[in-house]
Protein backbone atom coordinates (compact mmCIF):
# COMPACT_ATOMS: atom_id res chain seq x y z
CA UNK A 1 0.00 0.00 0.00
CA UNK A 2 1.29 3.37 -0.94
CA UNK A 3 1.30 5.98 1.85
CA UNK A 4 -0.06 9.14 0.31
CA UNK A 5 0.41 11.24 3.48
CA UNK A 6 -3.17 11.05 4.78
CA UNK A 7 -2.14 9.08 7.92
CA UNK A 8 0.52 11.62 8.98
CA UNK A 9 -1.92 14.22 10.46
CA UNK A 10 -3.71 11.48 12.42
CA UNK A 11 -0.44 10.25 13.85
CA UNK A 12 0.58 13.80 14.80
CA UNK A 13 -2.79 14.41 16.48
CA UNK A 14 -2.52 11.14 18.38
CA UNK A 15 1.02 12.01 19.55
CA UNK A 16 -0.13 15.45 20.68
CA UNK A 17 -3.07 13.88 22.57
CA UNK A 18 -0.74 11.42 24.34
CA UNK A 19 1.68 14.20 25.31
CA UNK A 20 -1.18 16.34 26.67
CA UNK A 21 -2.59 13.39 28.61
CA UNK A 22 0.80 12.62 30.12
CA UNK A 23 1.34 16.29 31.03
CA UNK A 24 -2.09 16.43 32.70
CA UNK A 25 -1.40 13.25 34.68
CA UNK A 26 1.99 14.47 35.86
CA UNK A 27 0.52 17.86 36.83
CA UNK A 28 -2.23 16.12 38.79
CA UNK A 29 0.28 13.95 40.66
CA UNK A 30 2.44 16.98 41.51
CA UNK A 31 -0.62 18.84 42.86
CA UNK A 32 -1.63 15.88 45.01
CA UNK A 33 1.88 15.60 46.46
CA UNK A 34 2.10 19.33 47.16
CA UNK A 35 -1.37 19.38 48.73
CA UNK A 36 -0.53 16.49 51.03
CA UNK A 37 2.24 18.58 52.61
CA UNK A 38 -0.17 21.40 53.44
CA UNK A 39 -2.87 19.29 55.13
CA UNK A 40 -3.32 20.17 58.79
CA UNK A 41 -2.96 17.73 61.64
CA UNK A 42 -5.95 15.65 62.68
CA UNK A 43 -6.96 15.94 66.35
CA UNK A 44 -7.13 12.92 68.65
CA UNK A 45 -10.46 11.36 69.47
CA UNK A 46 -11.84 13.59 72.25
CA UNK A 47 -14.22 10.99 73.64
CA UNK A 48 -13.45 9.37 77.01
CA UNK A 49 -12.40 5.72 76.95
CA UNK A 50 -12.46 3.18 79.74
CA UNK A 51 -9.16 1.54 80.67
CA UNK A 52 -8.49 -1.23 83.17
CA UNK A 53 -5.53 -1.16 85.57
CA UNK A 54 -3.54 -4.26 86.51
CA UNK A 55 -5.65 -4.75 89.66
CA UNK A 56 -8.93 -4.50 87.72
CA UNK A 57 -9.67 -0.88 88.64
CA UNK A 58 -11.52 0.90 85.83
CA UNK A 59 -10.42 4.43 84.95
CA UNK A 60 -11.37 6.97 82.30
CA UNK A 61 -8.68 8.15 79.87
CA UNK A 62 -8.91 10.84 77.20
CA UNK A 63 -6.53 11.27 74.25
CA UNK A 64 -5.41 14.83 73.50
CA UNK A 65 -3.37 16.42 70.72
CA UNK A 66 -2.95 15.36 67.08
CA UNK A 67 -0.87 12.93 65.03
CA UNK A 68 2.24 15.08 65.44
CA UNK A 69 2.07 15.37 69.22
CA UNK A 70 -0.33 13.70 71.62
CA UNK A 71 -0.75 12.74 75.26
CA UNK A 72 -3.31 11.03 77.51
CA UNK A 73 -5.21 12.61 80.40
CA UNK A 74 -7.34 11.17 83.19
CA UNK A 75 -10.94 12.31 83.62
CA UNK A 76 -9.77 15.23 85.78
CA UNK A 77 -7.39 16.58 83.13
CA UNK A 78 -4.09 15.35 84.56
CA UNK A 79 -1.46 13.94 82.23
CA UNK A 80 -0.97 10.19 82.54
CA UNK A 81 1.28 7.65 80.84
CA UNK A 82 1.17 3.87 80.58
CA UNK A 83 3.86 1.99 82.50
CA UNK A 84 4.49 -1.24 80.62
CA UNK A 85 6.50 -2.65 83.55
CA UNK A 86 3.54 -2.55 85.95
CA UNK A 87 0.74 -2.58 83.33
CA UNK A 88 -0.78 0.49 84.98
CA UNK A 89 -1.61 4.03 83.95
CA UNK A 90 0.43 6.41 86.13
CA UNK A 91 0.50 10.16 86.60
CA UNK A 92 3.17 11.49 84.30
CA UNK A 93 6.14 13.81 84.51
CA UNK A 94 8.16 15.48 81.77
CA UNK A 95 11.86 14.70 81.36
CA UNK A 96 14.05 15.69 78.40
CA UNK A 97 11.02 16.54 76.31
CA UNK A 98 9.31 13.18 76.92
CA UNK A 99 6.19 12.33 78.88
CA UNK A 100 7.07 9.46 81.21
CA UNK A 101 5.04 7.46 83.75
CA UNK A 102 5.69 8.46 87.35
CA UNK A 103 5.43 6.37 90.52
CA UNK A 104 1.82 7.32 91.37
CA UNK A 105 -0.74 4.94 89.87
CA UNK A 106 -4.06 6.37 88.70
CA UNK A 107 -6.68 5.12 91.15
CA UNK A 108 -9.72 7.25 90.34
CA UNK A 109 -12.68 4.97 89.81
CA UNK A 110 -15.54 5.84 87.51
CA UNK A 111 -17.43 8.80 88.94
CA UNK A 112 -14.95 9.43 91.76
CA UNK A 113 -14.28 13.02 92.85
CA UNK A 114 -11.28 15.01 91.63
CA UNK A 115 -8.10 14.65 93.71
CA UNK A 116 -7.58 16.96 96.67
CA UNK A 117 -5.24 19.96 96.46
CA UNK A 118 -2.55 18.08 98.41
CA UNK A 119 -2.37 15.39 95.71
CA UNK A 120 -2.34 17.73 92.69
CA UNK A 121 1.45 18.36 92.57
CA UNK A 122 1.93 14.65 91.88
CA UNK A 123 -0.56 14.96 89.02
CA UNK A 124 0.79 17.70 86.74
CA UNK A 125 -1.29 19.35 84.06
CA UNK A 126 0.36 20.42 80.81
CA UNK A 127 0.37 24.19 80.41
CA UNK A 128 0.59 25.94 77.04
CA UNK A 129 4.31 26.56 77.69
CA UNK A 130 4.88 22.86 78.45
CA UNK A 131 3.13 21.89 75.23
CA UNK A 132 5.14 24.39 73.19
CA UNK A 133 8.44 23.13 74.65
CA UNK A 134 7.48 19.50 74.00
CA UNK A 135 6.39 20.29 70.42
CA UNK A 136 9.71 22.03 69.72
CA UNK A 137 11.67 19.02 71.03
CA UNK A 138 9.53 16.58 69.02
CA UNK A 139 10.00 18.45 65.74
Amino acid sequence: MINNGEDLPRKQNRDIFHKQSLLFLLSFIVLIVLYSYTVNAVPSCPFPQEAVQADGTKIIIIARGDEFFSWIEDENGYVIAYDSKTNNWCYAYISDGKILPGPVVVRSRLGEQAPSESVKPARPRLTRDDLQQLRVKVH
